[in-house]
């Protein structure tokens, strides 16, 4: 992509609707994080022996699920700013409907079946719930993130962003998970969301050479995400706000070395295509696991983790194909006055 610099760094694409392959695997990957993550620590039954117990436990330590949510938030602001960074510029109206629809029908449809299964459903969808609010916040006010980054940089915006987040952290106690800091959440995440923003202006100027095997980044990745568990787990006892802050320096490294190897190689064709599905196994992977902790099957324990297995991937097709690609199809007709930015 071939670019040249304007003032506070705005630039010119040549080709401003590339497609950024790589992308739906990297959301697919990280959406089954976060449901291996849940389902390592919401087991049906009991392991029948030790070394199963202990697998599990290590399960459910690499499968770091609110890290996986970081990745999400970077990827998002990515996705998000990806086309306007050449203009700074968005169609206001088209833009938030667009993403309230996208967004806001699977939420509300799968919020509402879980009102109708019980108080127990409903309480089981907050822990994905959370992150979801999260991203309609930062939707929401992206015309005025525009605005501010007509005046200043990017890197300025996110400094005062990590500033603002680590005041808010410092002003309440120790938690151990990102949504135990409440209404602040969104604020306490946000640089997330930010560096992602700030690296879709880097990649529009340059994307840079991983002078390493991408295979180091993975495993690198996955280093981070035993040593540093999210919750009361893991080797190193650190709080929520600690590992958020190194979820996101990592990314804003790692992210690059994705989409770098993609670039260079393309990604499965299945990947790609069962990615485009992965906000609905994120938003209704849930229900499943919590409905096999409440249902005595008098099966033994592996016939019943295939079985979850099964009831998962179940819910998230027919959650993908009933309404989040209606509701995709709907914002693109509603958003159809502006070119939507990465497909996101």
């Amino acid at each position: 992509v071939s670019v040249s610099a304007g003032s506070h760094g705005r630039h010119e694409l040549a080709s401003p609707n590339e497609f950024v392959t790589g992308l739906d695997s990297l959301r697919l990957f990280a959406a089954a994080i976060v449901a291996v993550c849940h389902l390592a620590r919401n087991l049906p039954s009991p392991p029948p022996s030790l070394a199963e117990a202990l697998f599990f436990h290590q399960l459910a330590l690499l499968a770091n699920g609110q890290a996986a949510v970081g990745l999400f938030f970077v990827i998002s602001g990515f996705c998000i700013h990806y086309r306007q960074a050449a203009t700074l510029r968005v169609d206001t109206g088209p833009f938030l409907a667009a993403r309230t629809i996208r967004v806001g029908v699977p939420l509300l449809a799968v919020t509402a079946i879980a009102a109708c299964w019980g108080a127990w459903a409903t309480a089981a969808l907050q822990s994905v719930l959370w992150s979801l609010y999260c991203e309609l916040a930062y939707y929401l006010t992206y015309p005025i993130l525009l605005a501010c980054r007509r005046r200043w940089r990017m890197r300025n915006i996110l400094v005062v962003a990590v500033i603002v987040s680590a005041v808010l952290v410092l002003l309440q106690p120790r938690h151990d998970f990102l949504q135990d800091y409440g209404i602040a959440t969104a604020l306490v995440c946000y640089p997330l969301w930010l560096a992602g923003c700030w690296l879709a202006e880097r990649d529009q100027l340059v994307r840079p050479k991983s002078g390493n095997s991408i295979l180091l980044w993975r495993l690198a990745a996955l280093a981070l995400c035993w040593f540093f568990p999210f919750g009361p787990y893991g080797p190193l006892d650190v709080s929520a706000a600690v590992k958020l802050a190194l979820v996101g320096l990592f990314s804003m490294a790692y992210l690059p070395a994705e989409l770098t190897r993609w670039k260079a190689s393309a990604p499965p064709i299945w990947s790609e295509a069962l990615g485009r599905s992965s906000y609905s196994l994120y938003l209704v992977h849930i229900l499943p696991i919590a409905l096999f902790t409440r249902l005595p099957t008098g099966m033994t324990f592996w016939p019943v983790i295939a079985l979850e297995l099964a009831a998962i991937t179940a819910f998230t097709f027919a959650a993908y194909w009933l309404c989040e690609a209606p509701a995709h199809r709907l914002a693109k007709t509603v958003g159809r006055k502006r070119s939507m930015p990465v497909a996101a």
